[in-house]
């Protein structure tokens, strides 16, 4: 990450020139095989066979090349890979972080005695364990490291006496629910002994907990139902059977009996094929080194460290330390903030946040704000669902009245009377309403279900100029 934090000519140099963790140390074996397999094939072809033997071997050849493209290569690849990456960085996400149930911990038990920090240590132990035997049963370095559970008692997770009774409940199945279920013991006698003051406090301290297991949980079941073989298959097949094929169908011959499959510069090593092998079997090795993250590959998830860092972190953090004092910060009297650079990051672009419509050329010194008109009333009250559902039936009458009337929607006067009077009485309203405004040949209609409005209305240049 550091060679490639500048997208510059010297970052790519120093991006292909590594060889941990790189196509070259994947593809290398099998790019040698397919070269020596094309060479051995293309010194027959040219020394070994006599004119007959080589149209012959000139007819397969052109086979080859015409149909080896009928492999939907890029397809299945770029899907399969898609699929492989989504799941890595779901697991990487879930690989679980002590950080968050230890800072729970320690705030919500407090106590500087013994059975104060007792509790703590017991449930980040607790936890640790549970951690170790999920890994145990998906990684093969955790295998390794922790190869029986005698081996964990000395590792500091577990006591002998809570090895026996893991022991002693004797269940047929993986026990990854028994040292979260000591946990949640854990949590409860706290809760009884006054150590946890709130039921609020303990209900929030038992959900970090499940989201602890559920992270590792959500291992397990990638590991339990990885992606089906038969996709694995099809994809690592195709690859490998393509480029068996190219090794007859890219081979430079003599004759053909299409001319497009000779090559006008008689080239002995396949360049351009052996780009593609680098560019197909590379991509394909992604997916094969990323389909399980917890093995020894290069680009493996470092869960042995995790392990490690997780041990010692969830100590530290639980450990009651005496309250940091309150002190003023720098800018405590400062009325503006100028954040400080380095000498050699203080000339370096900035570019803040700002809107991309911020500096339009808009005419401003004489905008007029005006209501948008609406050029069928009747019309809208009729397609406006909108109207009935939200509004007062009285309101509804109202506007009616006013539009009747020669009134705005939002005036007032003499017709106030009026208008009051012709109020729908509620709960149970007409079923209909008409409108007084001036007749026209047209009617619009709305049927609620409870309530049936007709407007009824005539061309009026002056209604609509007052409207």
């Amino acid at each position: 990450n550091a060679d490639v934090n500048n997208a510059n000519v010297s970052a790519l140099g120093k991006l292909l020139w590594r060889w941990k963790g790189s196509i070259w140390k994947a593809v290398y074996a099998e790019l040698l095989l397919f070269l020596a397999a094309y060479g051995f094939c293309s010194l027959i072809y040219h020394v070994y066979l006599d004119d007959i033997q080589q149209r012959y071997f000139e007819a397969i050849c052109v086979f080859f090349a015409k149909y080896a493209d009928f492999v939907p290569l890029t397809f299945m690849l770029g899907f399969y890979v898609s699929v492989v990456i989504s799941r890595w960085w779901d697991m990487f996400n879930n690989i679980g972080w002590i950080d968050l149930p230890a800072l729970y911990i320690a705030n919500h038990i407090h106590g500087n005695d013994e059975q104060s920090r007792l509790i703590r240590r017991n449930l980040i132990r607790h936890l640790l364990f549970y951690q170790v035997l999920a890994y145990r049963d998906i990684s093969v370095v955790v295998r390794e490291r922790f190869p029986t559970l005698e081996t964990c008692i000395a590792a500091g997770y577990i006591t002998a006496d809570e090895l026996n009774k893991f022991r002693g409940i004797g269940s047929r199945f993986p026990q990854y629910w028994t040292p979260i279920g000591w946990v949640m013991s854990g949590l409860r006698r706290a809760y009884r002994e006054g150590r946890i003051h709130s039921p609020i406090a303990l209900q929030d301290l038992q959900n970090r907990v499940l989201d602890f297991r559920g992270n590792l949980g959500t291992l397990l079941g990638y590991d339990w139902v990885p992606i089906p073989l038969l996709y694995s298959q099809v994809v690592s097949l195709s690859v490998r059977i393509y480029f068996i094929i190219a090794i007859l169908g890219r081979q430079n011959l003599v004759q053909a009996i299409d001319d497009k499959y000779i090559d006008p510069i008689n080239i002995y090593f396949p360049i351009m094929t052996t780009m593609q092998f680098v560019f197909y079997v590379g991509w394909l090795k992604v997916a094969e080194a990323l389909l399980n993250p917890f093995g020894s590959d290069d680009d493996d998830l470092e869960i042995n460290w995790l392990l490690d860092r997780n041990l010692e972190v969830g100590y530290m953090i639980i450990e009651e330390r005496d309250e940091i004092a309150l002190t003023r910060d720098t800018f405590w009297s400062e009325s503006v903030i100028y954040p400080l650079y380095s000498e050699d990051t203080v000339k370096q672009a900035h570019n803040p946040m700002v809107g991309s419509a911020v500096n339009m050329k808009l005419r401003t010194n004489s905008t007029v704000m005006v209501p948008r008109l609406i050029d069928d009333e009747a019309e809208y009250l009729a397609r406006s669902s909108s109207i009935f559902s939200l509004a007062p039936l009285a309101s509804i009458q109202r506007r009616l009245s006013r539009l009747g009337n020669g009134v705005g929607p939002e005036e007032g006067g003499e017709n106030d009377s009026r208008r009051d009077s012709r109020k729908i009485s509620s709960p149970n309203p007409p079923s209909t309403i008409h409108s007084p405004l001036p007749r026209r040949t047209s009617t619009a209609t709305h049927n609620t279900g409870e309530l049936h409005v007709v407007v009824e209305e005539e061309e009026d240049p002056e209604w609509r100029k007052k409207w």
